[in-house]
């Protein structure tokens, strides 16, 4: 019996074959008890909003994948649709978040306590706030 081999797929015309990665799935896990925290959505956080309450939300969502699954700013703007300047811009924009508003580290501990709960592999080693 002779085997076919499958046709070459050129994977950037059609995108929607490749398969999710491992870390994809981890990170879309992440992101279902991120939303419940926030009470955003996938929508709104990968949407191209500019408004100052969805950018809040989507760049403190940036740092804690970042933070949590140690990729590059690369992979974590491919998930959320933006490119890795804009992944290393949120991170910078909620450290300096931290320091200058006075509410920020309110909402921060908040979030973060609240993935402490519900997250079981949440790892908070890295972040500004324990």
């Amino acid at each position: 019996m002779k085997y076919q081999l499958a046709p070459k797929v050129n994977y950037w015309i059609y995108p929607a074959l490749i398969m999710p990665t491992e870390l994809d799935n981890k990170i879309e896990q992440f992101m279902q008890c991120f939303y419940k925290a926030t009470g955003t959505n996938d929508y709104l956080l990968k949407g191209k909003s500019r408004k100052q309450e969805h950018v809040i939300h989507r760049q403190l969502a940036m740092y804690l994948v970042y933070n949590q699954f140690e990729t590059s700013y690369a992979n974590i703007g491919k998930y959320f649709g933006k490119d890795h300047a804009t992944v290393l811009y949120a991170t910078k924009m909620v450290k300096n978040a931290m320091e200058v508003d006075k509410r920020y580290p309110d909402y921060f501990s908040r979030v973060v306590n609240y993935m402490k709960e519900n997250y079981l592999e949440f790892n908070v080693k890295n972040l500004l706030v324990k």
